[in-house]
């Protein structure tokens, strides 16, 4: 069995990073209703940018995740206030599950990225040649454009690294904890039972 004072630090910051990953969901949610609702300018796509699927999509994405990590958040600081291990566990298994979820749809947006950027421009030119524009005329202009895009899209998977890389720490501070309690548990029952015989 682990020290207690390492068991106690264990603790501490499983519960800090529940309590950080609890703010960020919610500012996460903010930013999903206000994005739903005032979608940002269309710029050179040929279409508002709320009528695209992808935009909808990715909102109540962003939306859903941000409501299942607050859920999953809340739910792991209740295991370890009630230092019941079975909760703890549903908390593992549940981390477990989003973790294997967000890379699922990492991977997949990674693997069709350049299929993506592709529609993307094809949509831009024809747009350009519709309104005869020289917006996406051209190769450079339109390159320019996606370079900017490809930017946001760097950013938001550094971003999404960070916070796997925090989710994996906490997933291993949770399965130590949770092994204490399953551990401390034990030995209560079988001191009770010895308690009992005698």
């Amino acid at each position: 069995m682990l020290p207690a004072f390492l068991i106690q630090q264990l603790k501490i910051t499983a519960l800090t990073f529940n309590s950080i990953f609890a703010l960020i969901s919610i500012f996460s949610l903010f930013i999903a209703v206000f994005s739903w609702f005032s979608p940002p300018t269309a710029g050179i796509s040929p279409n508002p940018v709320a009528d695209h699927h992808q935009y909808s999509l990715a909102v109540f994405f962003v939306g859903a995740t941000s409501i299942s990590i607050f859920l999953l958040s809340v739910l792991g600081i209740v295991s370890l206030v009630l230092c019941s291990s079975f909760c703890m566990f549903l908390y593992i298994v549940m981390l477990l599950v989003q973790i294997f979820v967000q890379l699922s749809l990492s991977a997949f947006a990674v693997a069709n990225q350049h299929k993506i950027h592709a529609t993307i421009i094809s949509q831009w030119r024809s747009r350009s040649e519709e309104s005869f524009s020289s917006d996406c005329g051209s190769d450079a202009v339109c390159s320019n454009h996606l370079e900017l895009f490809s930017q946001v899209e760097r950013i938001i998977f550094i971003s999404l690294l960070v916070f796997f890389s925090f989710q994996v720490l906490l997933l291993f501070i949770s399965c130590c904890y949770c092994n204490y309690l399953s551990e401390k548990e034990q030995c209560e029952t079988i001191e009770k039972d010895n308690a009992d015989s005698n």
